[in-house]
């Protein structure tokens, strides 16, 4: 993820705002209502969304996610994988 989003590790807090900080201004109020609906209702997120990394470069993510929860039904923190799809966005290609 860190290579991805073009972060150190070592400076990077890995927390939703830092995180939200980094998406693109225009995909934060899906991300934010899915992410959402995901802590509400459960189950798992397939969604694309931008980041917009330091170096100014924008790269297409796609977030797998699912959530779990504890013994009281208390959400624990979510669990996923970001995959960059930017290359195959260029050359028009789909993954399914």
């Amino acid at each position: 993820m860190y290579k991805i989003y073009g972060v150190l590790e070592s400076s990077f807090k890995l927390n939703s705002d830092t995180w939200l900080s980094l998406i693109q201004e225009g995909d934060r109020p899906m991300l934010l209502q899915q992410v959402e609906k995901l802590l509400n209702d459960g189950g798992s997120l397939d969604l694309e969304f931008r980041i917009i990394r330091s170096d100014s470069s924008i790269r297409h993510i796609r977030l797998l996610a699912q959530i779990y929860r504890d013994d009281n039904g208390k959400p624990i923190p979510i669990i996923g994988t970001n995959l960059d799809l930017t290359n195959s966005k260029e050359y028009g290609l789909t993954l399914e």
